[in-house]
């Protein structure tokens, strides 16, 4: 996996909702783990950040454990 560059799709409101839930990771360089189906995995260090591309997506990352 590489580090994402600028042109990743990576937003700044990834990076926001990231930094908000987790601001301990501040600097900590991102690596795009899966841009799939379903939904956007970015790797931030050694914790897994799931963004859904769509509700249905959404609801099956709720049930997730």
């Amino acid at each position: 996996m590489a580090a994402l560059g600028e042109d990743a799709a990576v937003t700044d409101a990834h990076r926001a909702a990231m930094l908000s839930a987790r601001p301990d990771l501040v600097g900590v360089p991102l690596t795009l783990h899966a841009n799939g189906w379903d939904c956007l995995a970015i790797a931030a260090g050694r914790v897994l950040f799931k963004f859904p591309h769509h509700r249905h997506a959404a609801a099956r990352l709720r049930r997730e454990h």
